[in-house]
């Protein structure tokens, strides 16, 4: 009984010593990721979807799967700039596997405390020029900034036409 009522009591103030700001909420939002909706370049109001992956330059891991018409990835926070290699394997029209290295362009990064245990939420300003392809592209046609700040994962940030 005397081994229970210690545990108990050890239990309690372990639990009473933790603030608010040791814990993060798994509800809390960290620094949003770009998402990118895929349209078709012949018809700019429809989407156009695509499967395949991505992967960042000089990296053996594929980063994100592209299956469908959306894609969501992160941006690097020590740099104004992201380059990922996008592999897409078919799409709606054509069949095959294509390739281009796009970059994406930001500036303006503006980090934002929240607290001890969740960090710093960084928040990106799209440039006006926000994707740049680095080889002649493949499939990449054009893209669209379609809200040009990154706060939140609510709604896509820029289309991409192919």
């Amino acid at each position: 009984m005397r081994k229970i009522a210690l545990y108990s009591f050890m239990l309690l103030i372990l639990l009473l010593s933790c603030e608010r700001d040791d814990i993060c909420d798994l509800g809390t939002p960290g620094t949003p990721r770009l998402i990118v909706r895929l349209y078709d370049a012949e018809n700019p109001t429809q989407l156009k979807s695509a499967s395949g992956y991505i992967q960042e330059i000089n990296k053996e891991i594929r980063h994100s799967n592209i299956n469908g018409d959306s894609i969501a990835f992160p941006l690097l926070l020590s740099a104004n700039a992201t380059r990922y290699v996008f592999v897409i394997e078919n799409s709606e029209v054509a069949t095959g596997t294509f390739s281009d290295t796009l970059q994406f362009n930001y500036r303006n990064r503006k980090d934002t405390y929240t607290r001890r245990a969740c960090g710093i939420i960084a928040e990106y300003t799209l440039d006006k020029t926000p994707v740049t392809p680095v080889n002649p592209p493949s499939w990449f046609v054009r893209s669209e900034i379609l809200i040009d700040t990154l706060r939140n994962e609510e709604q896509a940030h820029l289309a991409i036409y192919h």
